[in-house]
């Protein structure tokens, strides 16, 4: 009966060291594509090897690598992280409280560059920190469930923070529409709710009527802007399909004007068909045209639903015809 309960105990601390190794392996990727975005930064070089460095150290947890001079090379790594965290959080607070103190609009913690950089150094410290303490207690069954619980709240921060970090009080203004079937799509449809996209189930009326009974009410109310692709599903023609009425409608009922913003075709630069081996995907740019806006002060849907989107429409392929997608010189004929 011993035997029986130690093999029990040892299955389940095995059990509970590949959960624990799983994780670590998700925060290394974490950390790898933190380093890869900050490249890019004028200040990449401190970034990019705190980064990189939290990585390796996730990396020697994914794969369990035992030794003495590992807690003593944490210790260091993690007071480093301190002192770095400490010198730039007196940087962001001056920084913050000259920013307040202008005329300009007051900006989030997280939606400043430093603010953003600050907290990634502290989820960094708290890795380390939470595998100092492994590396100093021993992993071990009775406090597993601790550092699986610990590492499991450290690896979904970035997820759950994502609306916060990266979605700023602008685009919190403007708004984009799309189809529900969208929420499926993966990373995307999951990042696209968080950044507060409003879905519409189609093939629900009722639904879909409420959902725009409720965007409207946000327009009026909060002065929001919502962004809406008219032609409803993706279009490979160089004509434009049949607009909806959806839009329209909406702008008419909430009396917003419409600003009409058109695309160049991105045919030059990008073609999605491997049938006839035409797949390619070269760096150009694609022009983006703002029209001016259409008022809808006074309109009624009875008499001006059906002409005010023929006529934005019109004006609108009248100003794709004009613009075009230019392809880099170096790229041409490949």
């Amino acid at each position: 009966m011993f035997d029986h309960h130690y093999h029990d105990d040892d299955g389940k601390q095995s059990s509970s060291k590949l959960i624990w190794r799983i994780i670590n392996g998700i925060g290394c990727l974490f950390f790898l594509f933190a380093a890869f975005v900050n490249l890019n930064d004028h200040d990449w070089y401190l970034w990019v090897t705190i980064y990189v460095c939290t990585a390796c150290f996730l990396a020697i947890e994914l794969f369990d690598y035992r030794s003495s001079s590992i807690v003593i090379i944490y210790m260091n790594a993690f007071v480093f992280c301190i002192i770095i965290a400490f010198g730039c959080h007196f940087l962001f607070k001056y920084q913050y409280e000259n920013t307040n103190n202008s005329d300009s609009m007051k900006i989030h913690f997280l939606h400043d560059e430093e603010g953003r950089e600050l907290s990634g150094l502290a989820l960094a410290s708290s890795w380390l920190f939470l595998i100092l303490l492994n590396r100093l207690i021993h992993f071990n069954y009775r406090l597993s469930f601790v550092f699986v619980a610990c590492g499991l709240f450290l690896t979904l921060i970035p997820v759950g923070m994502w609306s916060v970090c990266f979605v700023s009080d602008d685009w919190r203004q403007r708004f984009p529409q799309s189809k529900k079937e969208l929420l499926l799509a993966g990373p995307f449809g999951l990042g696209s709710w968080l950044a507060g996209v409003e879905f519409v189930d189609r093939n629900n009326r009722q639904r879909a009527s409420e959902t725009m009974s409720h965007i409207m009410k946000n327009i009026q109310s909060k002065s929001l802007r919502l962004w809406i692709f008219p032609e409803g599903t993706r279009n490979t023609s160089e004509k434009f399909l049949p607009f909806k009425l959806g839009a329209f409608r909406l702008a008419i009922e909430a009396q917003v004007p419409i600003v009409p913003i058109v695309f160049s075709s991105y045919k030059p630069i990008y073609n999605a068909d491997k049938s006839n081996n035409s797949y390619y995907w070269r760096p150009g740019c694609v022009t983006i045209h703002c029209l001016e806006p259409i008022s809808t002060t006074g309109m009624t849907l009875d008499n001006d639903l059906q002409r005010l989107t023929e006529m934005t429409q019109k004006n609108m392929f009248n100003a794709y015809l004009t613009i075009q997608t230019t392809v880099n010189d170096e790229k041409k004929g490949k």
